[in-house]
Formats: structure tokens, C-alpha cells, sequence
């Protein structure tokens, strides 16, 4: 039994996500988590290396096609 998913790609503000991971390529964009956000993530399941709270990403025209990863348990 073959299971097929669907993606709709959406655009939403960053700020309505409340966890995503950068690829390496965006990671240095959005920036290195502080010290209170990294104790914050490690609470949350799904987090990667490159995870951040969203709102805690300062949004920049530079991110303008940044992709963000979310975890299944956001959709």
C-alpha cells in the first residue's frame, strides 16, 4: 500500500509560524538564535540545527525566496 501526500505552498507571514528550519543556505540570513530562544527550543519537538521561532527572525528583503521547513506537527 503506497500513502501519497499533497503540499499546497502557501505564503503566510513568518511571524504565524511559530517553529521553522532554515536551509543551510538561509541560515546565516535569519540569523543565530540567542540564548533565551535556545532554551525556548529545546522545550519543542521537531527542532533541527537551524530551527527558530519565527518570531524571533528579523525580516529582512534579503529572505525574500527563503525556504522554511516546518515540523508534521504544525500542519
Amino acid at each position: 500500500m503506497s500513502i501519497s501526500r499533497s503540499v499546497q505552498i502557501v505564503e503566510v507571514p513568518l511571524s504565524l509560524i511559530p517553529l521553522g528550519s532554515f536551509d543551510r543556505e538561509w541560515a546565516e540570513i535569519a540569523g543565530e538564535a540567542n540564548d533565551e530562544e535556545k532554551e525556548a527550543l529545546e522545550m519543542l519537538d521537531g527542532c533541527k540545527e537551524t530551527s527558530r521561532l519565527s518570531c524571533q527572525v528579523q525580516v529582512t528583503d534579503e529572505m525574500d525566496g527563503m525556504v522554511v521547513r516546518l515540523p508534521e506537527s504544525q500542519y
